[in-house]
């Protein structure tokens, strides 16, 4: 089924030791073992394995990875990560944010709506008037002798 995967006892054991490591959830396991089959297609060591791994689902035991398996590189990831993100701000999937040219980034614009939103705020913030801090009671220093008491080389 996965081209070149370990088939001796002692090697299969070993992945499947990994597997318990890294997996926490059934569909976590169905996920990997549906990508690794479907997707990847051959078996290209246990350093890919986690790396294919992360690039959808953190660790259970917390060894984050990258992978060099077309799809699943760092790139993918960050791309992945860009388009969920872009998704998950604007609400549109079409809208998510994509990368210009290389390290460049295309933003998008905000909707009409939070422009209103965002210029009624900086109106209200350039009307309200600077308020004076208030002097500190007796109560309030008394108060903090007490606190700064308790700190030596502050009395």
């Amino acid at each position: 089924m996965l081209k070149f995967f370990p088939t001796g006892e002692i090697e299969r054991e070993a992945v499947m030791h990994l597997i318990r490591a890294m997996v926490g959830t059934q569909e976590q396991l169905d996920w990997l073992r549906s990508t690794m089959i479907n997707r990847v297609g051959q078996w290209h060591g246990p350093a890919d394995l986690r790396g294919v791994f992360c690039s959808e689902f953190l660790p259970l035991d917390g060894i984050n990875a990258t992978s060099e398996v077309p799809r699943f590189t760092q790139e993918d990831r960050n791309a992945r990560w860009m388009e969920r993100e872009g998704e998950r701000i604007t609400g549109k999937p079409d809208d998510a944010l994509r990368l210009a040219s290389g390290a460049e980034m295309k933003l998008l614009p905000l909707p009409p709506e939070e422009i209103v939103k965002n210029e009624a705020l900086l109106r209200e913030v350039e009307r309200a008037t600077p308020q004076r801090v208030p002097e500190p009671t007796v109560a309030d220093r008394e108060y903090s002798r007490k606190l700064l008491g308790g700190i030596p080389g502050l009395t």
